[in-house]
């Protein structure tokens, strides 16, 4: 094994040998910087398809915050519209005040609903006498 550790001369020239290790050299840093340049440009439609995802999304969200501004305006008229016919509706009746026909009608109406009185709303006078505590029972019962 003494042979192995021996210098031998080379043969064929030296500068060829060295051109040949640059020349294989450059070409290695050309595949990788060819390789960088591609995946940069992937890189690059990647992110501006993640920035359209995330402009999406954005726009999805400020469309929910105008529909949820929106439906909390909206129950606030609701439930204030549903407290006046209640009220409203009762005043002739616990005051004894007549009110022009088409108004009367019209709350009436309106406080049936709101008030959720079905029994105002289905004829059950026919069937059954309709009474103050018949209807407490009704509203109890519903």
């Amino acid at each position: 094994s003494s042979e192995s550790l021996n210098c031998s001369l080379c043969t064929g020239s030296a500068k060829t040998t060295v051109i040949v290790g640059l020349v294989l050299m450059l070409l290695f840093l050309a595949l990788i910087l060819i390789w960088k340049l591609t995946n940069k440009e992937s890189g690059i439609e990647k992110f501006e398809s993640e920035l359209e995802q995330a402009k999406s999304t954005v726009k999805k969200a400020a469309e929910k915050l105008k529909l949820e501004r929106l439906m909390g305006k909206l129950e606030a008229i609701v439930k204030i519209s549903f407290s006046y016919f209640q009220v409203v509706g009762k005043l002739g009746f616990l005051f004894g005040m007549s009110f022009p026909p088409i108004y009367s009608q019209f709350t009436s109406f309106f406080s049936t609903i709101v008030s959720l009185d079905i029994v105002s709303l289905i004829p059950m006078g026919c069937l059954v006498e309709s009474t103050h505590y018949t209807i407490l029972l009704s509203f109890t019962v519903i």
